[in-house]
């Protein structure tokens, strides 16, 4: 688990009370409240078992290994685990290790949810590494081939108060959304909060942002995919026909993925100066080794 924000799901998917959730590898226990949601370590301190099975009692697990009562936060006296960093925005949880970077990612995400509705695609496991799906936005000269845009693209990095972000200028078809006749140049930005979020934001006159974000499970890449529209704009007869297109961009993408091969010595060219650029980013989030 990186030190960057995960995105863990929408809040409807939590029961109230105590939910078993894993993130890379780190079992976590979701507590949901009627006005909360808190999110700890799952590992009993005592031998392991996961707290998620245990029961609520006051700020405290007991433990449905051997009784243990687990109090919840690390300040605690006695057998305790940690609390993680949370952010609910609209509908959405977000969690980070309680020692990780925030990246600006707390304030975009407020700013974001104010203005704006957020729009779910179901989520899916893809057979490709969650760091690819996320560099997937950097990667400017895909873009044209596998989802057809009518411009060659090529990204610049921008300069930012806060994570990583290269975009440049999308010529796309004429479509429903665009309510045009012609092709329409529209200027696209991807933002980099951590390894595993990424916001894509398409302007011109019907602008829309999208959030995605990923993480590796042992059978693939969980991979949510997020809508975000004005909210003038969330209730437009025109929004089925854009969570499509989303829904489609993302079918097309794995359909290159599941043959994509980690090879030994790529060979670069210029246009793949957004997604090294990603990666150097993302090393900023590794753990520091114990």
């Amino acid at each position: 688990m990186h030190l960057g924000w995960y995105l863990a799901a929408p809040i409807g998917e939590f029961r109230t009370g105590l939910n078993a959730l894993q993130i890379e590898g780190r079992r976590l226990v979701v507590l949901r409240r009627e006005n909360g949601v808190e999110v700890y370590d799952a590992d009993c301190p005592h031998r392991g078992a996961n707290l998620a099975n245990g029961v609520l009692r006051g700020k405290a697990i007991v433990c449905a290994f051997h009784a243990r009562t687990i109090a919840l936060g690390e300040r605690a006296q006695g057998l305790c685990v940690r609390q993680y960093r949370t952010l609910v925005a609209g509908d959405l949880l977000f969690v980070r290790d309680p020692a990780g970077i925030d990246g600006g990612f707390e304030a975009q995400m407020s700013a974001l949810s104010e203005s704006h509705t957020f729009l779910p695609i179901p989520a899916r496991t893809m057979t490709a590494p969650a760091r690819l799906v996320i560099e997937n936005a950097f990667d400017s000269s895909h873009f044209q081939p596998v989802h057809h845009l009518v411009n060659a693209v090529r990204f610049s990095e921008f300069k930012r108060d806060a994570g990583y972000a290269a975009g440049g200028t999308f010529v796309v078809p004429a479509s429903p959304w665009q309510r045009g006749a012609r092709d329409t140049a529209l200027p696209f930005v991807a933002t980099a909060y951590s390894p595993s979020i990424v916001i894509s934001e398409l302007g011109g006159a019907r602008p829309y942002t999208t959030i995605t974000a990923a993480r590796d499970t042992p059978d693939g890449a969980l991979v949510r995919i997020v809508l975000a529209l004005a909210k003038e704009t969330a209730g437009d007869r025109d929004v089925p026909y854009l969570l499509r297109q989303l829904d489609t961009a993302i079918d097309a993408d794995e359909e290159i993925w599941r043959e994509v091969r980690e090879i030994e010595h790529p060979a670069y060219f210029a246009d793949d100066a957004a997604v090294l650029g990603f990666r150097t980013f993302a090393d900023e989030f590794r753990p520091t080794p114990p």
